[in-house]
């Protein structure tokens, strides 16, 4: 039990925008578990909040590089493909626009289930980072995309990973915005990034709402 709440400071410190703080705390976290536990999940919470840290830092593929064990033995699962395929287009990796696409597809099927809006979050990171190279991805995925997310756009992109607070990408809305620059709706991407400020604003989630200004800037 200790150590599923140590958890929760993480994802505040996150929240504040301390990643610093945030990734201390995560490894002082897993301390904690190694010691007065045998969980084994453990590993796979601290590998979870410490990729969501990575991809805040704008370290996608050191991102990559702690999911590919995961997504190699296991293809299917959405939440780590996604993870991946993000950190990939974070970094830059030249074959990730097919990957988004194929990731896509994946979502348009996937369940209505907890990894869905995580999901969904890291493939609209995946397809903005390509549209800011000038990479687009398909126009028919990302309008995909944009209608998969439309309906949760109120709704904020948390994993509660084994009780310990988990991955946290913030508002849905941020994503929808993501998904609508491309899917070349620009108009539409400042309104549903613009609302993502206004929600981290008023939750004091300053991380979160200083991500969204700077990529409302970024659309131009």
């Amino acid at each position: 039990m200790h150590w599923a709440l140590g958890g929760y400071p993480v994802l505040f410190a996150l929240a504040d925008g301390e990643l610093d703080v945030a990734e201390q705390l995560a490894h002082a976290n897993l301390v904690v578990q190694q010691r007065d536990t045998s969980n084994p999940n453990a590993m796979v919470a601290f590998g979870s909040q410490l990729a969501n840290i990575r991809l805040l830092q704008g370290r996608g593929a050191e991102a990559a590089a702690l999911l590919a064990r995961s997504v190699e033995s296991n293809p299917d699962q959405i939440a780590s493909r996604s993870m991946w395929v993000a950190g990939l287009s974070q970094a830059g990796d030249g074959g990730s626009p097919g990957l988004i696409v194929d990731l896509i597809e994946r979502l348009a099927i996937a369940r209505d289930d907890a990894l869905l809006l995580p999901a969904l979050a890291l493939a609209a990171e995946a397809a903005w980072c390509e549209t800011q190279r000038e990479r687009p991805v398909e126009s028919t995925a990302a309008t995909q995309l944009v209608e998969r997310i439309a309906p949760f756009a109120a709704l904020h992109s948390h994993l509660n990973v084994f009780g310990t607070g988990g991955f946290y990408l913030g508002s849905m809305s941020h994503a929808l915005g993501q998904a609508r620059a491309a899917a070349g709706d620009i108009e539409g991407a400042a309104d549903a990034i613009g609302a993502s400020i206004s929600g981290h604003d008023r939750l004091g989630g300053s991380c979160f709402a200083d991500r969204s200004r700077t990529a409302l800037a970024d659309l131009g």
